[in-house]
Order: C-alpha cells, then sequence, then structure tokens
C-alpha cells in the first residue's frame, strides 16, 4: 500500500488521496509486506518477483501522480444514470432433506443486488467550477473478539456528487442503505478505498449473514451496528464537505 509514500512523493494530504483497488484477481497479490528499500535495487540482484511488481507499480503510480499535478486545469463535472443487470446477490439459501437451511455461495436472483450504473464525466472549459472537498473520519463498534472494532471513512466530494470511501468490500445492500440518507442527492459508494494501516479490509456482511453465515460473512464484529455506525460517518462527513472546499 503506498498511499503515504503517494502523500509525501506530491504534497497531497493523505486525507485528500481517495485511492481504491479493483478486485479483479487479475494481478499478483500483495501477501507479505512490501520492503520499500527494494526501490534501490540494481538489475542483475535477486530480488523476489513480490517486490519487482510492488517496484512497478510504485513507480507508474508516482509518475501518474507527477503527470496529472503538472497538467491540472479547470474543469466542469456531469454525472447520469442507468441500470445494468450484470450482477447479482451471491448469498444463496439452501434447504437441507431435513428441512433445515443454510446460506452458501451461489446466485440469489431474489436477494438484493443494486442495479443503478452511475456515470461521471468532465468536461475542460475555462471556467469550470468543480470544486474539490474530502473528509476523513473513524469510528468503533463492538468488536465479537472483544474489544473494539474500527470502521473507517473517508469522503471525496466534486462538484455537486460525493464518493464515499470504504477500505474493506462492504455488502451492497448495507452500501446502498447508507449512501441514501447522505445529505448530498448524489452520492456514490466505494468499496477498496484504503489508506492507512490497521483499517479492516475484506468483506462486510449484513446482520442476516453475519448471524448465520455464507458468502463474505465477517465474524470480527457484532451485529447490529455496521450500518447505523457507516451511515452516521456518511451524513457527518459528507455535510462537512459542503462547508469545506480545497
Amino acid at each position: 500500500m503506498f498511499a503515504q509514500e503517494l502523500s509525501e512523493h506530491t504534497g497531497v494530504p493523505l486525507d485528500a488521496i481517495f485511492y481504491t483497488a479493483t478486485h479483479a484477481h487479475a494481478a499478483p497479490e500483495i501477501t507479505n509486506e512490501i520492503d520499500m528499500s527494494y526501490l534501490t535495487f540494481e538489475e542483475d540482484e535477486e530480488v523476489d518477483n513480490l517486490q519487482k511488481w510492488g517496484r512497478l507499480v510504485y513507480d507508474q503510480m508516482m509518475d501518474a501522480a507527477d503527470e496529472a499535478l503538472a497538467n491540472l486545469e479547470p474543469v466542469t463535472m456531469g454525472i447520469g444514470y442507468s441500470n445494468c443487470y450484470m450482477n447479482v446477490n451471491r448469498n444463496a439459501k439452501y434447504t437441507k432433506a431435513d428441512g433445515t437451511y443454510y446460506w452458501a455461495q451461489g446466485d440469489n436472483f431474489e436477494g438484493f443486488s443494486d442495479k443503478t450504473l452511475a456515470v461521471m464525466r468532465f468536461t475542460s472549459v475555462e471556467t469550470g467550477n468543480a470544486d474539490l472537498a474530502f473528509e476523513y473520519g473513524q469510528t468503533m463498534i463492538p468488536s465479537s473478539e472483544a474489544g473494539e472494532y474500527p470502521v473507517d471513512l473517508q469522503v471525496l466530494r466534486i462538484g455537486k456528487v460525493a464518493l464515499v470511501g470504504f477500505p474493506g468490500e462492504m455488502f451492497n445492500e448495507i452500501g446502498a442503505g447508507v449512501i441514501s440518507q447522505s445529505p448530498v442527492d448524489d452520492t456514490l459508494w466505494v468499496n477498496l478505498c484504503w489508506t492507512r494501516d490497521n483499517q479492516q479490509t475484506g468483506y462486510h456482511s449484513t446482520d442476516l449473514i453475519t448471524v448465520e453465515g455464507g458468502q463474505g460473512s465477517n465474524k470480527k464484529y457484532l451485529p447490529g451496528y455496521l450500518e447505523d455506525a457507516a451511515a452516521e460517518l456518511t451524513r457527518k462527513h459528507v455535510a462537512e464537505s459542503l462547508y469545506f472546499n480545497q
């Protein structure tokens, strides 16, 4: 994770970096901590492939950031909505011969699945006024392993659109419910927005799946708290972003 290094390289505050990943299983998985000293290795040195991959990602990220900052210009921004039917609820309920049931990965066409497709467009104009604002916050909910479990959110507002970033993979049902309570009509949920050590990644399931099990269940927090905590953070920090322009 290079969010802190990106902040130091560019001078952009960490709270203002909306750093997200694509969960596509199409790139090497960073399973070990990246040793930042790999940045100085020579081409003929014996270096682990994971470190080489990290070097590639790091270099390309910093180059892209430099290019973007060197070419800043005013823009206007618009947003439009449609529907897309490629997604499906992955928790299916199966009945055993004795009449009891269990949850497992499958196709649940009756389960919740938000079909909304949002598209944002940026247009360069001399009088562009897409102002920016950012906020970050954390709250705690009861942990299933004693103590407290952190819930982090960050907000990037671009003009009339608020992006709400969460470090883990929040179930669609929760995310859609949370952003419906935002004070900004055009609010979008963004998973895997992970910028700090010790943030909680992984799946974050609905109370039903947390209690009964199923695809993506997470037993690290107690049911009954997650959605309310995320909604409170969203309302608070989206509202605060309306009064702060960067």
